[in-house]
């Protein structure tokens, strides 16, 4: 087939399906997700895509959106979108991470059903004035057939054919404008499942999400991180689930600190130290020509030092951008459905709540 040919398929295309279906991205534009370890870990998140971010109750969930919103809002001139499902959204809490409420930062929704939730969410990333749109969580979206019936009404599937309906239409809308749409997401118990590992559960909408979200991290609270007497925040294990720009399985442990978010002059040592970027003999850790007695005296010089804090991350990005790349070839080349890496328990049973 010549270059002539091909051309002339493509003005044929253009002419019946428009020039808008040849518009597509080629490079990737990412966004943190305020923790270098989990941004090391996943390649952080990925402009046009969506997320599920899921887990056991108070494992971190909300919060760690909440930490992601106040990030992107200072990198990003767009909104963030909150459609607070649950009716329980806590404002002083995500205030405290650093989350702004100006009018021309953040739009607050609470939708009364799924119907009105998604359909919100799907005008907001169609209108392109949205950098991130959060929905907490799909597991309290009741349809309007549930809101309208009697409680103890046979309603198994609703949540799951609304899901299948209203997701091709809001990844769509999410692509065309780079916009990253979030779901946050409960487990429950696969009733009448037997799991070998002990732990048979599944998410409520039905697998629609597990198929169109680009990026699911499962969330699992490890424990409690104390000061003294005083509880200051928990350690949270990170289960990748499925990742199409990164890597696809594992798990990573991050600190998440109350009405704070993440400590990166804590997570630059210790990605320093797996890296291999900082060395350490016996009680010693050395960089170049500058050591320390232990992990404790460098993450205190780390935060006094600015200056060492910009050398070690410079030097982590650096060694990163190398490992980001290596990895984006490999996904590229090798094939395959990503839904079916990393899953486990929660994919059993047909339909979900």
């Amino acid at each position: 087939m010549s270059k002539q040919d091909l051309a002339l398929f493509k003005k044929v295309v253009t002419k019946q399906l428009g020039s808008e279906i040849f518009n597509y991205r080629t490079t990737i534009d990412r966004i943190s997700t305020g923790s270098l370890k989990l941004d090391d870990f996943i390649g952080s998140l990925v402009s046009g895509t969506l997320v599920e971010i899921y887990g056991s109750e108070s494992c971190g969930k909300s919060t760690l959106a909440s930490v992601i919103s106040s990030v992107t809002q200072k990198t990003s001139d767009k909104a963030i979108g909150i459609l607070d499902v649950e009716h329980v959204w806590n404002h002083e809490y995500a205030r405290g991470y650093g989350l702004d409420y100006s009018e021309e930062k953040l739009i607050f929704v609470q939708p009364n059903s799924g119907e009105d939730a998604l359909a919100l969410a799907e005008k907001m990333l169609e209108s392109g004035l949205f950098k991130i749109v959060i929905l907490d969580s799909v597991a309290a979206m009741l349809t309007k057939k549930q809101l309208s019936g009697d409680i103890g009404d046979a309603t198994i599937g609703e949540l799951a054919r609304l899901m299948s309906v209203s997701l091709p239409k809001i990844n769509r809308a999410a692509s065309s404008t780079g916009s990253i749409m979030i779901f946050i997401n409960q487990t429950r118990s696969a009733i009448g499942t037997y799991s070998p590992m002990g732990n048979a559960t599944s998410t409520p909408g039905g697998k629609a999400l597990k198929f169109f979200c680009s990026l699911r991290l499962e969330l699992k609270k490890r424990d409690f991180i104390v000061s003294g007497v005083e509880t200051i925040g928990q350690e949270i294990r990170v289960n990748i689930k499925k990742n199409k720009f990164g890597r696809n399985n594992g798990y990573v442990d991050v600190n998440l600190y109350y009405n704070h978010g993440f400590k990166p002059e804590d997570e630059i040592v210790d990605l320093c130290k797996s890296k291999g970027i900082i060395e350490a003999r016996g009680a010693w850790i050395f960089y170049k020509d500058l050591k320390w007695n232990g992990s404790k005296a460098l993450i205190e010089a780390v935060k006094n030092d600015k200056t060492l804090f910009l050398m070690l991350l410079s030097a982590y990005e650096e060694l990163a951008e190398k490992e980001r790349n290596s990895v984006s070839i490999e996904v590229l080349t090798s094939g395959g459905d990503s839904d079916d890496i990393g899953t486990d328990e929660e994919d059993t049973g047909g339909l979900d709540d």
